[in-house]
Formats: structure tokens, sequence, C-alpha cells
């Protein structure tokens, strides 16, 4: 039984079963915020698989020979014996929960839910769902409940149930494709954004910019405003729309901004090219 919250002010150490003699086992769990605790940043490997869910704030994790910059909302998941590091961004630092598994399907359960994964993060798309089963889970703890392990399995799983609905990515030229497309149905909407870019596609911001990049050879942000400046030329040439309509239409809510965007996209301003006419 754990009932206390000792265990998230510290690395855990909470064995449970054999797992030797197990399908599966939860070996180890864990809660750290590391705006009171200081990130380890050295490289070392484990003796077990852990999958970690992100509650906020933003980190780095080195894996494999590639920098993975992870945030508020996403999972990350580690094999056991391999080299690894993870440490916490020093303005925002992230909060994460974890769990260690092993057993005879631990290896079967890591690669299940690695080939949800690209790479070796991913963003939820849980709508809130996995932040709800982990805040009923410290909220228990917070209050001193004594939580069990077969508790701690079912939370787990729930976690591993939301991964299961995450669609099976890609490869990167399918991905960027995609991205292209939900720019084409979203680029106006002065709502839109990056970010929202990746949580439809799926992807971590660091890792679809780097994949968009190298595609496209532009950025997703000169891309989007690429199609805004070329809609927005269509309208200040062909009509007598007002500017500031001209703007909310292509994507800004700010007449000043869109103006500034302009002027620096084409090298005139928009009257510049209405006095043409």
């Amino acid at each position: 039984m754990i009932n206390s919250l000792d265990v998230f002010t510290r690395p855990a150490e909470v064995r449970y079963f054999n797992s030797e003699e197990s399908d599966l086992v939860i070996t180890d769990i864990g809660y750290n915020d590391f705006s009171v605790i200081n990130g380890v940043k050295i490289y070392r490997k484990q003796n077990m698989y852990t999958l970690h869910y992100i509650i906020g704030g933003k980190g780095f994790l080195n894996y494999g020979g590639k920098e993975y910059s992870l945030s508020g909302g996403m999972f990350f998941i580690l094999p056991k014996n391999e080299e690894f590091r993870y440490y916490p961004d020093k303005t925002d630092p992230w909060k994460y929960i974890w769990f260690g598994f092993e057993g005879k399907t631990a290896e079967k359960h890591f690669n299940a839910v690695k080939n949800k994964f690209y790479d070796i993060a991913i963003e939820s798309i849980g709508e809130g769902k996995t932040a709800g089963i982990l805040e009923e889970y410290v909220s228990a703890l917070s209050a001193g409940e004594e939580i069990g392990y077969y508790k701690i399995l079912s939370v787990f799983y729930s976690l591993l149930d939301e991964l299961e609905f995450l669609p099976k990515p890609s490869g990167g030229n399918n991905i960027v494709s995609n991205a292209k497309e939900y720019i084409r149905l979203n680029a106006f909407n002065p709502e839109f954004t990056v970010d929202i870019l990746c949580k439809l596609t799926h992807m971590s911001h660091s890792y679809l910019c780097r994949l968009f990049l190298s595609g496209e050879k532009t950025n997703i942000k000169k891309y989007v405003t690429g199609i805004r400046m070329i809609q927005a030329m269509k309208l200040v040439s062909s009509t007598d729309m007002k500017i500031k309509n001209v703007a909310y239409s292509v994507g800004y809510y700010d007449e000043l901004n869109f103006m500034k965007v302009f002027k620096k996209y084409y090298g005139k301003s928009c009257n510049g090219f209405r006095n043409k006419k």
C-alpha cells in the first residue's frame, strides 16, 4: 500500500511482485515536480521500461542521438538498458508522473506503445482524459488515502487505453502532406497556430517543425504567412474591401500587424498596390 506523497518527492522504489514470474508488473511509480527539486543531466540507464506523462512545464530528453523538447500534455517512453538523459527547462520546469514496468510481456507492451509514437514521444489527444485520470489518482494520495497495487495498475492500463486510440504514425512525407492539408483548411482562421497544427497531426512541436522544414525547405510559420499573403494580395488588388476586413479574412485580428506583415512580404503597403488601379 502507498499512503503518503513521500513516493512523489523522491525517486521511488516500490517493488510489488517478482517481475520474472508475472506477465506485467508495475515495479516503480513516481511523481516529480522540478520546481521544488533539482533535475539530473547525466546520462544513465535503467533496468526496467518506463512510461512518463508530463503534467505541466517543459523539459528536454536526449536519446538515440537526438534531443527532444517536451512539454505538458505529452507522453514519452523509455526502454531498459539503453543510455538516455532528461532534465527540466530552467524557466518553466516540468512535473510528470511515471510508471516503471517489467514482466514477461513488458517488452511487448513497450513496443506496442512505441509503435504509436513517432520517435519516442507524442502529444496526448485524450481531451483531458489523461489529466483526469492522474488528477484523481494524485488527489487520493494527497488526501492520505491508501492506494493499492491494483488501483495503480488500473491507472497504468487507463493510460495504455488512451494511447491505444492514437492514430498510427505515417511516414514523414505523409505527415507533411497532412500538415499542409490542415494548413490549407485552417490558415485563414485567426485562432490557427503552429501549436494547434501539432495537436491536429499528433506530433510534438519540435519534431513537426523539423520534419516540415526538411520536406518544404521553409518553416511552418513562413508557409502559413505565404498562403495568407497570396490571398490578401488577391483581395487587395481585385476588390474594394476595407483593409481591416482583408486582414480578418486572411487570419489577422490586428489590422496594423497585418499591414506590417504585408509590406514586409511584398515590399509595398496595401494602398501602394491599390493606387496602381
